[in-house]
């Protein structure tokens, strides 16, 4: 993994049990949620990150590289679900 990815990485690892959830699914993160834990861990990993590499990462870009994150997530299972839709109908 790159190391400019980390931090974004672990983001979306401690916000993974935020997921809204409606009939069809995952629609996204509670961005509240996801805005509190990253409120409360962001100054530790800076710290931790900052000793080790010099990496200065704010809030809003750490939410920025999450949504993408969020985005490609949603896209894969999206794409999994469709194969599993063509798989039953090429069964029945």
């Amino acid at each position: 993994m790159l190391p400019e990815c980390r931090l974004a990485v672990r983001a979306f690892d401690t916000c993974e049990t935020q997921w809204r959830v409606a009939f069809g699914g995952a629609t996204g993160l509670d961005y509240a949620a996801c805005l509190a834990v990253l409120q409360l861990y962001l100054p530790r990993w800076l710290a931790e990150a900052s000793a080790e590499e010099g990496e200065d990462v704010g809030l809003p870009e750490l939410m920025d590289d999450l949504r993408i994150i969020e985005r490609a997530f949603l896209d894969a299972m999206e794409e999994k679900a469709e194969k599993k839709r063509q798989q039953k109908q090429t069964e029945d």
